[in-house]
């Protein structure tokens, strides 16, 4: 695949043994993401999943409205903003992401090939998800549409 810019993403690509290829659409009238992908998860020592992503240095703060469409099939499926040094299915990570059965975490790998840890928001179906990173601290929130919500912080990776 060819590199292009997708709104503010450098490209897209499916990361692990996907089952289907993923895809990575930008509406640029209502300035929505659209993502989909076949992956069998983002989770243990290895991912599956359509990853759209772009190169951040330094601190960062990401916010994202987060919204499933249709039922999905797998309970675990993934929406949310992800953190990779490169494309690997089994590298370090941390994701700040919600599940279409609607739990709500922060999961990480620390180590290529280790396990993946989690911590989980009394959250459930957030409307937002942030993550920002000072120095080697990751802190995450997720909010609901009153803007009441939960987060934490780690350092991770």
């Amino acid at each position: 695949m060819g590199q292009h810019k997708i709104g503010i993403f450098d490209n897209h690509t499916d990361i692990g043994d996907c089952k289907n290829q993923g895809f990575a659409n930008y509406n640029v009238q209502h300035q929505t993401y659209t993502i989909g992908g076949a992956g069998a998860n983002m989770w243990a020592d290895d991912d599956q999943f359509h990853y759209l992503w772009t190169t951040l240095q330094g601190d960062f703060i990401l916010r994202a409205e987060i919204a499933f469409l249709g039922a999905g099939v797998d309970p675990h499926r993934k929406a949310g903003w992800i953190i990779k040094n490169n494309l690997d299915s089994n590298t370090e990570t941390l994701n700040a992401s919600t599940h279409g059965d609607g739990l709500t975490a922060l999961q990480y790998r620390k180590t290529v090939g280790g396990e993946t840890a989690h911590t989980i928001s009394k959250d459930s179906f957030p409307d937002v998800i942030q993550l920002e990173r000072r120095g080697n601290t990751y802190i995450w929130q997720s909010l609901g549409s009153n803007g009441s919500g939960h987060g934490t912080s780690k350092n991770i990776i």
